[in-house]
């Protein structure tokens, strides 16, 4: 769709698809960690998974852009940071991840207000149009846990930085974008969590938990050869 950018759908080679069947989490149609327990409890269709929500993290921010500077370098570098991430993947799954959450628009990176702020992480500008370089990273996420037989969860809105979205009508318009894009890499190892913590405390409507289902209905409405992506919501337990 006009404004996500180019997918390449068509030349993926699958290797990961993720499924849910009942309560259970499937992986090549096969139950995850099948016939396991923990203390006595059966860990079957589980899927333990990490938040690793900064795995395509930028900074436009001038004030804030260099407290992410490499040591070694003295410069911050988003491809570097993306890239270090994937090469990390085949060692996560070595010991039974299977799978990471990466966020569109990260989540809190230091918790001080003269940082929180003013930093500005966001795959999307507040017109709703798409930032290439994220959807770049993302592309390359997506492949690295493809191969390394990992699902991703993809997480579109975090409460800080969409509060630089002005418009919820925008923010429906990036749930259809977003998720056809998804839809359109060919990738089957993709869950959705389309806002992170939804309150009633963010001060926006389409983020409260009763509204959420507007967002939800949108990112479903989506199918692409007659597939459609696991869509949620996460709600968070205290207002801010």
């Amino acid at each position: 769709m006009a404004g996500a950018g180019d997918p390449e759908g068509a030349r993926v080679k699958v290797n990961t698809e993720v499924a849910i069947d009942g309560t259970k989490f499937l992986i090549n149609g096969r139950p995850t960690y099948a016939g396991r327990q923990w203390r006595g409890r059966g860990v079957e269709g589980l899927l333990f998974n990490s938040r690793m929500i900064q795995a395509i993290f930028d900074d436009e921010c001038p004030q804030t852009r260099p407290l992410w500077n490499y040591p070694d370098t003295g410069a911050w570098d988003p491809d570097r940071n993306t890239d270090e991430f994937c090469a990390a993947l085949p060692t996560y799954r070595g010991h039974g991840l299977l799978a990471v959450t990466v966020g569109m628009q990260g989540g809190g990176a230091i918790f001080r207000r003269e940082v929180y702020d003013n930093y500005l992480n966001s795959a999307f500008r507040p017109d709703g149009s798409f930032k290439q370089p994220y959807l770049n990273r993302l592309r390359r996420v997506l492949t690295a846990a493809d191969r390394a037989g990992m699902v991703v969860i993809v997480n579109y809105f975090y409460w800080k930085q969409v509060a630089r979205i002005p418009k919820d009508s925008v923010l429906c318009g990036i749930t259809e974008r977003m998720t056809d894009w998804l839809l359109q890499t060919g990738y089957r190892n993709i869950l959705v969590d389309v806002v992170n913590e939804a309150s009633p405390g963010w001060g926006r409507p389409a983020l409260a938990p009763d509204r959420a289902h507007v967002l939800l209905d949108t990112a479903r409405s989506l199918t692409c050869e007659g597939r459609r992506l696991p869509v949620a919501v996460s709600v968070a337990s205290v207002r801010p």
